[in-house]
């Protein structure tokens, strides 16, 4: 990690990163063209790795949003758009009710998948077979806890208890 500059604690600005920071955005920022917030003010977030909460798909959006972008370089590195945590953190700031939105729709949309998707992979058991499976001793060496915690579900829900 290279060396950090000793003024580099005396900023009270919050900044995009290192390599988004360069001479031009400076100048924006000091004809009052771009805008910095103050590091006090900031409601920093993090935000869940999810494909519908990234950059790259939100970024389009708030693009045209002019009080949004003012806290923003006009130009990225090359194949880059702005950096999560800046990006998040100042959507919260600016949008708190936006992104508490977005944040809670993908959200809800996972976990509408994820039921989705165990419903299918879910296995109707008949009566004989649940106390067959329930009479032998079986320890998955993969994933024992959630056999365990299934049989234990199982049972719970038949009101049937193992004879071991």
């Amino acid at each position: 990690m290279p060396a950090l500059s000793p003024h580099f604690f005396l900023v009270k600005y919050y900044l995009p990163p290192k390599g988004q920071v360069n001479k031009d955005f400076l100048k924006q920022v000091f004809t009052n063209e771009k805008k910095l917030l103050k590091k006090k003010n900031v409601e920093q977030i993090k935000v869940p790795q999810y494909d519908e909460l990234s950059v790259v798909q939100l970024w389009p959006q708030l693009q045209e949003d002019k009080q949004f972008t003012q806290y923003f370089p006009n130009v990225f590195p090359k194949d880059k758009g702005p950096a999560r945590d800046y990006f998040f953190d100042i959507l919260n700031t600016l949008y708190p009710d936006y992104l508490e939105q977005i944040l809670s729709h993908a959200c809800k949309q996972r976990h509408t998948v994820q039921d989705d998707e165990q419903r299918l992979d879910a296995m109707k058991i008949s009566d004989d077979w649940l106390q067959e499976l329930h009479s032998m001793p079986f320890t998955s060496c993969k994933c024992p806890q959630i056999l365990t915690l299934t049989l234990l579900s199982l049972q719970a829900r038949t009101g049937r208890r193992s004879s071991s």
